[in-house]
């Protein structure tokens, strides 16, 4: 790991936010990362390196910029700025972690420890470390006390003296007790080491090279001793040799089963599975695969699931979602057996005439065509009226409004639901986008007669939904129905006649503004209506 920040900020321990405990409060984050510096002059009096931790979630240890350890909880693999915890865990435990020692060095060292949230909207976070060193010295510590009496007559003395060694070892406790010497009573002494006080600096076996420590004071160190914690449990057998009051961790979360409110982690409590009946020590009391939290059925292996809440298991109830259809029917329908309304168009399956399609829920006339898309939702007989002209295709003789009737596209082999697939029939919606206006099929129309081609006919004429738009398309279409474009009938087509018409007219004007100086010499159509009737005949109902 290396970190190459600048300026570190300092705070004493404990660091967090929420707990209300802390001596240092830090801002929320997924990953914080912690270090200190510390010199150790001579490497080879350091005998053991211990981290204890107390942390919430995660953690990874580092020596010199080496990983040395790593919670539990904390995936394999790289860890980075971005890398999440996995369980959540109590910020009142603390954690022992060994250190090997070939990481110091003589001289300056860093210990470091990024902290991992479980995830980036942890509620709080919690860190307290403690590096603890031990070492060795080779000096003596002399303990000397004197005790004296009063007066020489009196007649008890009692003396009660301590020693907390604070580093291994040799040290001494010397009394020195003086007594009247005229006196004819005997002078009784009885001196006794009854405890020894320290944190891993102290050995409790200061001239035994194979022991430093008896957990339970049992005069046998850890070392010999096959129950460190003196809990009647081996310590190949107990999860937690150290500590008395533990002996078990289940679910390998480094708490105890005493301490631990859910033993096998399966999301339920201890005492909520004793309620239940199910085992807290067994994640999936029934055995079928699925841990008791989510089990709907923890003591019953032949369910898991009870997807409407009825108490009835989904392998045993006909009817999942309990929304009127049975499962078997949902399999035919096509819909899902597990959800009430398939399609989510806030109508439940049993009552959606269409249960596959969000656009349709009613079919007044039963024909088959959900309302919202039949043109004639109460006549049975109609769906569909392709030219907008009121009259449904069954009924209409001409279906797409191209003056041309089916029965007669049908010999010719055009479409009758085409207005532009036809023969010989024309549109004013040049660019076919589906509107005919002045400024795109007006302007082409103009824009052709006066002799425009290539891009000068169709720059900023055809709209991004034409589907003509290319100029020579354009050109051979109005070439081949110029007599269509011929407006005024006077046998030819000409820009300030025909092309202002159809431009005028696609403006909206009418009467004589329509006409006035627009009419060539020997025109037939002469008057406002007669020009309006013989465009409108070619301009698509709704265009």
């Amino acid at each position: 790991m290396i970190l190459r920040l600048r300026v570190w900020a300092t705070g004493a321990a404990e660091l967090g936010f929420t707990e209300g405990d802390e001596n240092t409060v830090i801002t929320r984050e997924l990953v914080y990362y912690f270090r200190h510096k510390f010199t150790v002059a001579d490497i080879s009096d350091i005998t053991a390196l211990t981290m204890k931790v107390q942390r919430d979630d995660g953690c990874v240890i580092y020596l010199n910029g080496t990983e040395v350890a790593r919670s539990v909880n904390m995936p394999d693999g790289a860890v980075t700025y971005q890398t999440a915890s996995g369980d959540a865990m109590s910020e009142s435990t603390s954690f022992m972690y060994d250190v090997a020692l070939d990481g110091l060095v003589a001289g300056e060292n860093v210990i470091a420890v990024s902290v991992h949230q479980s995830s980036p909207g942890s509620s709080d976070v919690s860190f307290d470390p403690e590096f603890i060193a031990s070492r060795t010295t080779k000096s003596e510590n002399v303990l000397a006390v004197e005790v004296h009496q009063v007066s020489a007559t009196s007649s008890d003395v009692s003396f009660d003296a301590e020693l907390v060694a604070t580093t291994s070892g040799k040290n001494v406790l010397a009394v020195e007790v003086h007594q009247n010497q005229t006196a004819s009573s005997d002078i009784s002494f009885d001196l006794g080491l009854s405890s020894v006080l320290g944190t891993g600096l102290v050995d409790a076996f200061p001239d035994d090279a194979t022991e430093t420590t008896d957990t339970d004071n049992d005069g046998a160190g850890n070392n010999a001793d096959t129950d460190d914690d003196g809990d009647g449990v081996a310590d190949s057998s107990d999860a937690f040799p150290l500590d008395a009051a533990e002996t078990l961790d289940t679910d390998n979360d480094e708490i105890g089963n005493n301490a631990d409110t859910d033993d096998d982690n399966d999301a339920v409590t201890d005492v909520q599975e004793e309620a239940d009946g199910t085992d807290p020590l067994v994640a999936d009391s029934d055995g079928d695969g699925f841990l008791d939290g989510p089990d709907a059925f923890p003591l019953d292996a032949t369910e898991t699931l009870d997807t409407d809440g009825d108490a009835v298991g989904n392998n045993a109830d006909t009817d999942d979602d309990n929304d009127g259809l049975t499962d078997q029917e949902e399999s035919v329908l096509g819909t899902d057996p597990l959800i009430t309304d398939t399609d989510s168009d806030g109508v439940g399956d049993k009552n959606d005439i269409f249960p596959l399609d969000a656009s349709e829920q009613v079919d007044t006339d039963a024909d088959g065509v959900g309302d919202n898309a039949d043109v004639f939702p109460l006549d049975a007989t109609e769906t569909i009226d392709t030219d907008d002209d009121g009259l449904g295709n069954n009924a209409d003789t001409d279906d797409d409004g191209d003056q041309v009737s089916d029965a007669q596209e049908a010999l010719d082999g055009t479409d009758p639901l085409d207005r532009y697939d036809c023969n010989g029939c024309f549109d004013f919606d040049i660019d076919i986008d589906g509107e005919t206006a002045a400024l795109t099929d007006g302007l082409l129309v103009l824009r052709h007669l006066f002799g425009f081609e290539g891009t000068t006919l169709t720059s900023g004429a055809v709209t991004e939904a034409a589907t003509r738009s290319d100029a020579n398309t354009i050109t051979s279409y109005l070439d081949t129905n110029k007599g269509h474009v011929d407006i005024d009938g006077n046998g030819s087509t000409e820009a300030l006649t025909d092309g202002l018409l159809l431009l005028r007219y696609l403006f909206g004007f009418d009467g004589a503004t329509l006409v006035d100086g627009a009419l060539g010499t020997g025109a037939i159509r002469t008057t406002a209506d007669e020009i309006k009737t013989y465009i409108e005949a070619r301009i698509a109902t709704g265009s």
